[in-house]
């Protein structure tokens, strides 16, 4: 499968030259044009923080989001007290700005000022402001001077001090010196284009999804269905789940398990986002796998009379994670803690349940061999693949 860029980061180092955080970064395909700012930040929030980069999922490091107004005054769906919001510099000080800003602090978002430069309007954003980034490249050596001097005397602010574009050792000394505790540029690092496959999600998945949450008492049930129906889209959501921390360790059971975990106002914005991104809507062939085999496992379960058919589905689910996102399922599973059964039986196919996954693999590529002729097996495995067909037969018709 064809990999492109997906975003970017680049590190932000302390004093001691330290890692701190990372930037997260917006880098567009070539097939697209102009984007605005609220499909930039969208595709990165969607690709850096709901699929599965490990070096993101260490909380000592701060992530730092490029915000558009839209952004800074909508509900994130995101529960991680080291995400910092940089307020960019194109976006105008109004009467609703500072109210925004005040709600993110309240939910334990820190506040960043991108490209500072003091003004009337955003002198009264520093008392709000966790960071100020000021762009050494804009400012001679006097303009700096005079900046901190300003920001020192500046009441209210007791903020720190990032050095971003920082491109000579000469630069880094001299911010330091002044009280800069944060660097960024070229010269400890360039921004790292974080590759993969450009994973799609069905438009029209998310939109039921989201008409099924207007409505005033949502079914869940309702909601477990159309999730089982993109494989991609409930990746996201899983990976979301453990980047939230709101799992606490425990491990997500089922995709109904991991909505309740999540709760259906994050689950509403997650799927306004993706729509936002304007996904295709048609599957590819490995999706499509991924899909019939978590239904032809979960139709299994059922005729097994297995006590979690949700289980089963999400063993045939991951069972094709690994070559969907480019990733060992040792790093899958060390990002989503899912249960046991489910590593077992995808991983290291030890299971009943995995013993019935290889059955349905080799049946959906034609390897009717694998039954050895067991014509009892082959009726129960048979039926409930083709009954997982005609399921995502109908799921691509709605």
């Amino acid at each position: 499968m064809e990999r492109t860029p997906l975003y970017a980061k680049q590190p932000i180092l302390n004093t001691d030259l330290c890692t701190t955080g990372y930037e997260l970064l917006f880098r567009p395909t070539q097939q697209l044009g102009v984007i605005n700012g609220n499909a930039a930040t969208a595709s990165v929030f969607l690709n850096a923080l709901t699929l599965y980069d490990p070096y993101l999922l260490d909380t000592s490091l701060s992530l730092y989001l490029n915000c558009t107004f839209d952004w800074l005054r909508s509900d994130i769906p995101l529960e991680r007290e080291n995400l910092v919001l940089e307020v960019l510099e194109t976006v105008e000080n109004t009467n609703e700005l500072i109210p925004a800003l005040t709600a993110a602090k309240e939910r334990g978002f820190k506040i960043a000022l991108d490209d500072f430069h003091l003004s009337l309007d955003t002198r009264a954003l520093l008392s709000i402001a966790d960071i100020v980034k000021v762009d050494v490249q804009s400012m001679s050596e006097g303009e700096l001077q005079k900046l901190v001097r300003q920001l020192e005397l500046t009441k209210g602010f007791n903020g720190q001090l990032l050095a971003e574009k920082v491109e000579r050792y000469e630069e880094y000394e001299l911010c330091k010196g002044l009280g800069f505790t944060l660097f960024q540029g070229y010269f400890f690092a360039r921004p790292e284009v974080i590759e993969g496959v450009k994973l799609q999600s069905s438009i029209v998945s998310a939109s039921n999804l989201l008409v099924e949450l207007s409505k005033p008492e949502p079914s869940i049930s309702e909601l477990e269905d159309w999730l089982k129906k993109d494989v991609i889209l409930t990746a996201r959501i899983l990976a979301l789940v453990n980047n939230s921390h709101l799992s606490a360790g425990k491990e997500i059971e089922s995709i109904r398990h991991a909505v309740v975990l999540l709760g259906l106002d994050r689950l509403a914005k997650v799927l306004s986002i993706v729509i936002m991104t304007e996904l295709t809507e048609q599957p590819d062939e490995l999706v499509r796998q991924a899909i019939v085999t978590a239904f032809a496992m979960e139709n299994i379960a059922i005729e097994h009379q297995v006590l979690s058919p949700g289980l089963w589905f999400l063993i045939g689910f991951f069972s094709k994670l690994d070559v969907l996102f480019g990733l060992s399922f040792d790093d899958i599973f060390k990002q989503i803690p899912v249960a046991e059964e489910i590593k077992n039986s995808v991983q290291h196919r030890n299971t009943e349940a995995a013993r019935f996954l290889s059955l349905v693999e080799s049946l959906i590529i034609g390897d009717w061999d694998c039954l050895n002729g067991n014509e009892e097996l082959e009726q129960i495995v048979f039926n409930c693949l083709l009954k997982a067909e005609q399921e995502y037969l109908t799921y691509c018709a709605s």
